[in-house]
């Protein structure tokens, strides 16, 4: 059965990859085509990401929900929304756009905490990681392919054929939700606490365990530094290189293939050492890539590309799997909410501060600085212990008798 589940996951991972990223694209692109505005396109880019910086919330309301059924029907009611617009035909209707982009990014984060919870009751303890690593890889691979596949189908039949081709992407997303098995037995009934003391509870655990808090806060550092570099590249590529500006996606292919590798190394890995030190390596790879990016050696440049692929998977599987083991059943889905708006936050903050860093400094120096960053966290960060008091932790939620963590 774990086999079964993984590959059913891996599975939901790779539609979520197709259609979700294609329509991100091309989201942007219809915009652009009706507004003319290159501000507004990216303001739909944008609010797919607004919801992640309320998961916490959002993750404490997946932790009352049946998981099953949440994920169904929110993938069933996000493919219901994507088909509204297939009579957008004008910048009239633009608004629609906008709406259904920040409800597919609500969805994203329920489904990302409450897939969290599924895969605990799916798979045992010492799969997580290579599931995890396995998704990952599917997820990198997937973004090589479906801003061709966006973009093209854009061009070929327009926003609508895009919008049809994500809802069904969710569509046997829930249908592969359906046939994942669990024979977790049924957790204790409870008096549910107040919802933000829920919110709380998760947030303070997160904080305060070691072995959860130090990937995650490798994780969200290394994505930090990575959004912070991320103006410089297109300096890299015109000041240093010479090239035009679609060299950015020769070596957004290059750190796409390395996170490929990466993901799939990273569950021996975690077996091997443990997720704080996949952590701990994975920044210490990562840091080599934007150091030899500010070489502006076209080798090193792409070397450098190829480092930062493989390292920052490494960072982030290993957070998402210490949530993952180190969780009680019952938090898990507030506990992964408010990780994953801390990891996948954190560039929300460097992005625009590496672009105005980039526009009054050379552009080496966001480079050394986030390389430089990177290196010392292996040296601070600090052995943290081998247990969590999960007698510490609040009682699992309230769970019909019969009724297994997946149903509930």
């Amino acid at each position: 059965m774990p086999r079964r589940n993984a590959g059913l996951l891996v599975g939901v991972s790779l539609m979520d990859g197709l259609g979700g990223t294609a329509m991100s694209l091309a989201a942007a692109i219809w915009v652009k085509s009706l507004s003319g505005s290159s501000g507004l396109a990216a303001l739909a880019g944008f609010l797919v990401f607004a919801p992640t910086l309320v998961g916490p919330v959002l993750g404490a309301l997946v932790d009352r929900a049946a998981v099953r059924t949440l994920l169904v029907s929110t993938n069933l009611g996000m493919a219901a929304l994507l088909l509204t617009l297939l009579t957008v035909e004008e910048a009239g209707q633009m608004w629609r756009i906008f709406a259904v982009m920040m409800a597919y990014g609500v969805s994203h984060v329920l489904v990302d905490a409450a897939e969290a919870r599924l895969i605990v009751d799916a798979l045992p303890a010492d799969r997580l990681g290579g599931l995890n690593g396995l998704r990952m890889s599917t997820q990198e691979a997937t973004k090589l392919l479906a801003p061709l596949i966006g973009a093209g189908l854009f061009v070929w039949a327009g926003g609508p054929a895009v919008a049809a081709l994500a809802a069904g992407a969710l569509v046997i997303g829930a249908a592969l939700y359906l046939l994942v098995r669990s024979d977790q037995p049924a957790q204790p009934e409870r008096v549910r606490s107040p919802m933000w003391t829920e919110v709380a509870e998760g947030v303070q655990f997160l904080l305060r365990q070691p072995r959860v808090r130090m990937p995650v806060a490798i994780a969200a550092t290394a994505m930090f530094f990575a959004g912070l570099g991320n103006a410089a590249i297109y300096s890299v590529v015109d000041e240093a290189l010479r090239r035009s500006p679609a060299f950015v996606g020769v070596l957004s292919s290059i750190q796409g293939g390395g996170a490929i590798v990466g993901g799939l190394m990273s569950g021996r890995l975690i077996d091997r050492r443990g997720e704080t030190a996949l952590a701990t390596v994975g920044i210490a790879v990562f840091a080599l890539g934007p150091m030899a990016q500010a070489t502006g050696w076209l080798p090193a440049v792409l070397l450098g590309s190829a480092m930062a692929g493989v390292g920052l998977p490494w960072t982030v599987v290993a957070g998402l799997t210490a949530v993952q083991r180190h969780t009680a059943p019952a938090m898990v889905g507030r506990v992964a909410a408010s990780a994953n708006t801390l990891v996948f936050g954190a560039p929300a903050l460097s992005i625009p501060l590496g672009a105005l860093l980039v526009s009054i400094l050379d552009y080496r120096i966001p480079l050394v600085v986030a390389a430089v960053a990177c290196m010392i966290v292996p040296v601070v960060a600090r052995e943290v212990p081998d247990d969590v008091d999960l007698a510490r932790l609040p009682a699992p939620v309230d769970i019909p008798a019969g009724m297994s963590t997946v149903d509930a």
